[in-house]
């Protein structure tokens, strides 16, 4: 089975290098001709279904990629971003300079440092994992899986998957929009897969 993780598109909060959580958010004008750009680049993979976040940067996305496909689309709450807490709407500057050592940790890669009372990157990898994983477990045929989200959240779920260490979780690329990292599973059980690459 191959397993799709899609960043969404650029949003203005994302240009301003402003902490999105979970703020609705749209895409701007580049995110939108981006999600069109991984539509081109994904539309040869026959995706039997697709996993969304509500979220309509994700969403819109999702429908970029789909388009006119007859890949069926299920909207999950649990495939959000992590939730930013008193982090939402701030920029990385405010951030640093309100909580400089969470911000720190949080930059390292520290999978238990996240948002002031909000979610660790622990956290939302273990919720979209967890969703995929129930969702997965009552198909009978799915052979390719496109799941659309959140740079936080879609890494830690692929560090989950893959089996990836505290100590190696930093060597796992952050997903720039619109990129994706894939992973294969490696025999019949869902908790065996293999990151087979990284923002693409």
């Amino acid at each position: 089975m191959k397993l799709v993780l899609l960043r969404h598109g650029q949003t203005d909060w994302n240009f301003e290098d402003r902490y999105q959580g979970r703020s609705d958010i749209p895409l701007n004008a580049v995110g939108q001709r981006q999600a069109l750009e991984a539509a081109a680049r994904w539309a040869n993979v026959e995706f039997d279904a697709a996993l969304v976040s509500p979220l309509q940067r994700a969403y819109d996305t999702a429908s970029a990629v789909v388009g006119h496909r007859s890949i069926e689309r299920h909207v999950m709450d649990d495939l959000m971003e992590t939730a930013g807490g008193d982090w939402e709407g701030l920029t990385f500057r405010q951030i640093r300079e309100q909580w400089p050592e969470i911000f720190r940790d949080w930059r390292a890669s520290n999978r238990d440092a996240g948002p002031v009372n909000g979610e660790t990157p622990r956290l939302a990898g273990h919720r979209v994992v967890t969703a995929m994983t129930e969702w997965i477990s009552v198909q009978s045929s799915v052979r390719s899986l496109l799941v659309v989200g959140h740079g936080s959240a879609l890494r830690a779920a692929a560090a989950q998957l893959a089996g990836f260490s505290d100590e190696t979780y930093p060597e796992l690329s952050r997903l720039d929009n619109c990129h994706a990292h894939v992973l294969t599973q490696k025999g019949a059980n869902f908790g065996r897969w293999e990151l087979v690459e990284q923002n693409v």
